[in-house]
């Protein structure tokens, strides 16, 4: 874009950006769910993070909260996934 006259912010709003613009995004939604994984693995190991919810449940053997805090997990990675394939469809 330069080469046909353009000039440097120009060619980075309307070259550079839209090109990475998709990739970004999807990295970092990608993070976010591995993120709320580690925090439940590391709340059932150390006693902090989303799992010691669940920890703390399971081991006062209230299940029905226990299920729940699964439950609610389940559907949080799945909801970022479904908005992860949303937003890659949309800027595609």
């Amino acid at each position: 874009m330069i080469a046909t006259g353009t000039s440097r912010p120009v060619a980075i709003m309307q070259g550079l950006l839209p090109e990475i613009a998709t990739p970004t995004v999807e990295w970092l939604l990608y993070m976010i769910e591995n993120n709320v994984r580690d925090a439940t693995l590391v709340g059932l190991l150390t006693g902090t993070g989303i799992g010691f919810l669940f920890d703390l449940y399971f081991k006062s053997i209230n299940y029905p909260a226990a299920g729940l805090v699964v439950a609610v997990l389940i559907v949080l990675v799945i909801s970022l996934e479904l908005l992860s394939t949303h937003i890659q469809r949309s800027l595609t």
